[in-house]
């Protein structure tokens, strides 16, 4: 993923700037303002200005390494992820570092005190803004009050070991995986979504396919408690194909008749939606039937002969293979498929949160998961020209700082 790594030098070097932004998605996917690295610099300026005006500050050795351990951090953090997740030590580390250069600052000890509270102050501000204690956009989707963090009956397949657990949604299973036997596999098959891996060129699937090979496969996916079938308590016919279509590539199925276990979980319970003319006694129904699906698994022998593309299909992936050759770090070769919905031929870039779409008119168009709307790039007879170029840094709303985004 790149969701929050700078896409240009300018947006490297501002990024302590931007973090104070009162903006989501740019460090982390709520609005989280820092104001702690401007703060920082501004400090260190200051101390800076003083030491050359009047060499009497002394800043000496641990702070000036911790100063620059704080600094060349970002190096690494966002040449990788620029997710605030990975850079919790840095975050809780430039906290102190305000306040050591606040202490060194050559004023009155009051000034020094005012300047202090000013800091703590700042900050105290920008944490209301959107405190990760009210219960609304913040992490807290389910409050962690008692034991287990999450809950989830394993009981029904706790002496199953020799398993394979494959999941299907982009949501890992990595919060309750350490739940399960540690002898157990998993994989996820969301990874390859779009990709031909009937071609065997795709990185990794080839050890995937070992483990899909060897072994007990076991479905685990998160349950719709309506789409339970009343009488034998599985997932009916809708629910069946849905999960059939995303293990087709994969030359698997669920077994039939399906012998789906369900695993409760009073964590999900608490999000299971309900409608205003449910009965109490239907709400508590579904709510009793949130948790996940464990479902046999078998291999198919032959993966299903694709239909012959339609000639606007083919056209379409012409198009995007332009696209990904103009813009291979947001749209990434490697999809061989182009989905239709309705009239429109879309494609799905997972690693940028991108879609580019292609509707019947020829107008292409992409759309950033965090734009409101689509953003008209070209007609594709144009994007097939040789001379096309295309601006791969001028995406709404995800180019540029916080502040200059467009929704």
């Amino acid at each position: 993923m790149i969701r929050f790594i700078p896409d240009t030098l300018r947006e490297w070097l501002l990024r302590p700037i931007a973090m104070a932004a009162p903006d989501g998605w740019v460090y982390t996917e709520i609005c989280a303002p820092d104001f702690r690295f401007a703060i920082l610099l501004l400090l260190l300026a200051a101390v800076l200005a003083f030491r050359i005006r009047r060499d009497g500050v002394r800043l000496g050795r641990p702070l000036l390494a911790a100063i620059f351990l704080c600094a060349i951090s970002f190096v690494p953090w966002l040449a990788t992820t620029g997710n605030g997740r990975y850079f919790m030590p840095y975050l809780l580390l430039v906290g102190p570092l305000c306040i050591a250069l606040a202490v060194r600052l050559p004023v009155t000890a009051a000034m020094r005190s005012f300047v202090v509270v000013m800091v703590v102050a700042a900050q105290g501000f920008a944490l209301a803004q959107n405190s990760p204690w009210k219960p609304f956009d913040s992490w807290e989707w389910i409050p962690w009050r008692e034991a287990p963090y999450f809950s989830i009956d394993t009981a029904p397949v706790a002496n199953d070991k020799d398993v394979t657990y494959v999941g299907i949604s982009l949501m890992t299973l990595s919060l309750i995986a350490p739940q399960f036997p540690p002898e157990v596999r998993w994989v996820n098959l969301s990874t390859f979504d779009g990709a031909d891996v009937g071609k065997g060129r795709i990185r990794h699937y080839e050890r995937m396919n070992e483990l899909l090979d060897g072994g007990r496969l076991r479905l685990l996916h998160r349950t719709q408690p309506r789409a339970i079938e009343e009488e034998v308590m599985q997932p009916n016919v809708r629910a069946v194909t849905e999960i059939d279509a995303a293990l087709a590539p994969h030359r698997l199925a669920l077994r039939k008749p399906t012998d789906c276990v369900l695993l409760r979980s009073r964590s999900l319970s608490k999000l299971t939606m309900t409608m205003e003319g449910d009965s109490p006694q239907r709400k508590a129904q579904l709510e009793d039937r949130a948790g996940f699906w464990a479902c046999t698994l078998v291999r198919v022998p032959d993966a299903p002969v694709p239909r012959e593309p339609t000639p606007a299909e083919l056209h379409a992936k012409a198009v995007f293979e332009k696209v990904e050759t103009l813009c291979p770090r947001f749209f990434p070769a490697g999809q061989e498929t182009v989905r239709t919905t309705g009239t429109v031929h879309v494609r799905i870039y997972h690693a940028s949160d991108s879609i580019l779409m292609l509707a019947s008119d020829d107008e292409l168009y992409i759309k950033y998961e965090r734009a409101l709307n689509p953003q008209r790039l070209a007609l594709g007879k144009e994007v097939l020209q040789p001379g096309f170029r295309l601006d791969c840094n001028a995406f709404r709303g995800r180019s540029g700082l916080p502040w200059e985004r467009a929704i």
